[in-house]
């Protein structure tokens, strides 16, 4: 079984790459179509925006199976920065607005008046946040609304997302967190998807030391929210007279008697 999952990892990890590079020179050419669309009629100035749309759509399928590969092999990584979240926030609500206006949903967004600065993967954060976005908007009917909201306690982050959806039924929550796992019904199918936007989630916020939850009720919508230990302090920036003098200092103390160019020809 360890082989046979091990060779399912590689596999995925294969099949994946391939699949990015010919996506890659088409997602190119479309670029280049696109910067001269001017020149073409509406209906082929649609038809290249309809290729566009969904060559990114396969983009974002191929990087979750890439991350599932990762996560089966132990090897997602994150790369912890100092940033804001009041300004990761509002670029996740602009960078949706589009999404949601297909099936007129609003995103609410509540966030802490004051800037709070987070040290974490901004990368993956993102990503876990627009994953639970991208859920609730793909499991909830049209007109509904999303309430994104969070709350600062200590030295922690809490987030959660609400949506008033088709809901999960008990027997299906028991497998949410599985790979390629999704709820057989027809709403579902409608839907899309691979079954992978939960698990990333949860892996991320596990590499972040935080904690995950979901609750659901059956066609009245579901609650879902992760708490992480990563809220700091604004960061200082250190000028360069400062960074010249805390250099000389260590000058003094280990060549006291030395010159830089000295240093540099024995270095």
């Amino acid at each position: 079984l360890h082989e046979a999952n091990a060779a399912k990892t590689r596999f995925l990890s294969t099949i994946s790459h391939e699949l990015k590079t010919p996506l890659t020179i088409i997602s190119g050419f479309v670029d280049l179509m696109s910067d001269s669309v001017d020149q073409f009629d509406a209906e082929h100035a649609e038809s290249l925006d309809i290729i566009r749309k969904n060559a990114a759509r396969l983009g974002l399928l191929i990087n979750d199976v890439l991350d599932i590969s990762r996560i089966d092999a132990g090897k997602l990584r994150i790369e912890p920065t100092v940033f804001q979240l009041n300004e990761l926030l509002g670029e996740l609500e602009k960078g949706f607005e589009q999404i949601l206006e297909t099936k007129n949903h609003t995103l609410v967004v509540s966030m802490p008046d004051d800037v709070s600065w987070l040290e974490a993967d901004r990368n993956r954060i993102a990503q876990l946040i627009s994953n639970l976005i991208n859920n609730a908007h793909k499991y909830s009917g049209p007109d509904c609304e999303i309430r994104l909201s969070t709350a600062i306690e200590d030295e922690s982050l809490t987030v959660i997302i609400e949506d008033d959806g088709i809901g999960i039924s008990e027997g299906d929550q028991k497998q949410l967190f599985t790979a390629f796992f999704r709820a057989d019904n027809e709403a579902t199918r409608e839907a899309g998807g691979t079954g992978l936007g939960l698990v990333i989630a949860k892996s991320i916020v596990d590499l972040h030391d935080g904690a995950m939850w979901l609750n659901s009720i059956e066609n009245q919508g579901t609650t879902v929210g992760f708490k992480l230990p990563c809220v700091t302090s604004e960061p200082i920036e250190v000028t360069p007279d400062d960074a010249e003098l805390s250099l000389l200092s260590q000058r003094s103390r280990l060549f006291p008697d030395t010159e830089w160019d000295q240093i540099a020809e024995t270095a």
